[in-house]
């Protein structure tokens, strides 16, 4: 197995014992594998632990001309077809 191969499938989480034998002879993939597992188990971590807080809030602005648009919309298309 190639580092590209072996990469590729870190990415996309696939472990096999072909991928282990190749692990375990090439330094420079083990490390992306130990680096993608550890930032794996922060953002499961992360998603556990961090809740916004009450004041964060997102408004969207009102925008007077949507329904003006929304109409135009409406009354093009049929036109249109």
């Amino acid at each position: 197995m190639h580092c590209e191969d072996a990469a590729r499938r870190l990415y996309a989480g696939e472990r096999t014992p072909e991928m282990e034998i190749h692990l375990s002879a090439c330094d420079e993939c083990r490390l992306l594998s130990e680096d993608l597992s550890g930032m794996g188990e922060a953002f499961a971590r992360a998603r556990t632990e961090w809740a916004p807080s009450p004041a964060f809030r997102v408004t969207i602005p009102s925008v007077p001309w949507r329904r003006l648009a929304i109409a135009a919309c409406l009354l093009v298309l049929p036109l249109a077809g």
